[in-house]
């Protein structure tokens, strides 16, 4: 048995459960592509309370987060979120996770699950070796507290039926803080879907109310399988597949996320990778046929070996088998690869990302 969330509860008889990093979660609730097509076309929520959720609080949490992570802290408004990269020494992405300001002293870091303890564990250590950054307080309240994304078109309008409000007028990658069964809660307009949509971070206990609330207000419940298909078609990455400590931002085409220009953990190794050609690069395409990429098979070009897919699928949104994989050659929009697929070619073409746009 892994471990489990706060919702387990509300939804262990009506999902599919597997094993994810060690949790307990739904890989599916009414099938796969039906729950893509709901939150496509209208809403749909899912259990991310594996999610590491970190407060860091104290005077100097700015500048103390600003020396290990890509984003400019010292920039970051009250209520702003921004996603960034906790980077290694050689700029390796270590984790890429969402911080929050969520007060004057005070940012709060989504970071994946399996990589939390990680992430803590760079952050004391820094902390440790840092004198001046002794007051700051790091308070991980991943396990008594609950996470829900609720994603889709229709996401702004039952999310006000949820909290019994007008409206939600939050920007993308805001938040704010509503008060809810007299508890506050932190709603912000962030998610890993390409759609419009919320995440609610609450009590334990709130959070399965909220859970519960929401179906029966017409959300449809959603799992892992098709979160990961959805965030394939809006082109992000999922760490341990497509970024990980070995990869750097360039190389992923993620550079735009490193904003920091100050002194960094990884600042050397970040110039030195800014003038230095690329090894690798991080392509989407797009499959002739109905072969459906997966992970590590091989990416051709002319006969030769270039590299190795990363993520794949087939887009119900589409109607088209997609992919993510690195490659050591150029390639431009429209190129002409071979992706071998249970030991059998299949023509595919690179496209630019996302595959979808909304």
């Amino acid at each position: 048995m892994g471990k489990r969330t706060t919702l387990y509860n509300n939804y262990f008889e009506k999902a599919k459960i597997v094993d994810f990093h060690g949790w307990d979660l739904p890989i599916q609730f009414s099938g796969i592509i039906n729950e893509v097509k709901s939150v496509r076309s209208n809403v749909g929520i899912f259990d991310v309370s594996h999610m590491g959720r970190i407060i860091c609080n104290g005077e100097l949490v700015d500048e103390f987060l600003n020396y290990l992570l890509t984003g400019d802290l010292l920039n970051l408004e009250i209520n702003q979120a921004s996603y960034m990269f906790l980077c290694n020494e050689y700029c390796g992405i270590i984790d890429d996770l969402v911080a929050y300001k969520t007060d004057a002293n005070e940012i709060m870091i989504v970071c994946n699950a399996s990589n939390k303890e990680q992430v803590i564990t760079v952050l004391k250590r820094y902390q440790y070796l840092n004198s001046d950054f002794g007051n700051i307080m790091i308070e991980d309240f991943t396990d008594t507290s609950g996470m829900i994304a609720v994603q889709g078109p229709m996401s702004q309008e039952i999310m006000c039926k949820l909290f019994n409000i007008d409206q939600l007028s939050i920007r993308r990658f805001r938040l704010t803080r509503i008060s809810c069964e007299q508890e506050d809660v932190i709603i912000s307009r962030t998610g890993y879907t390409g759609e419009n949509g919320f995440e609610i971070i609450s009590s334990a206990k709130l959070s399965s109310i909220l859970w519960d609330k929401l179906i029966n207000l017409g959300a449809i419940p959603c799992g892992l399988g098709s979160r990961d298909v959805l965030r394939i078609e809006a082109g992000l990455s999922l760490h341990g597949n497509d970024i990980s400590s070995d990869i750097n931002p360039k190389e992923a085409q993620l550079e735009r996320f490193v904003t920091n220009t100050k002194e960094t953990l990884y600042k050397q190794a970040w110039d030195n990778i800014q003038n230095t050609p690329t090894k690798k690069t991080l392509i989407g395409f797009i499959i002739k046929g109905r072969g459906i990429p997966r992970i590590n098979n091989s990416i051709f070009l002319k006969g030769e070996s270039i590299g190795y897919v990363t993520s794949g699928t087939f887009s119900p949104t589409l109607d088209l088998s997609i992919g993510l994989g690195y490659v050591t050659k150029k390639l431009d929009p429209n190129s002409n690869i071979e992706v071998e697929i249970r030991e059998k070619k299949f023509d595919a073409i690179v496209t630019k990302l996302p595959f979808l746009r909304r």
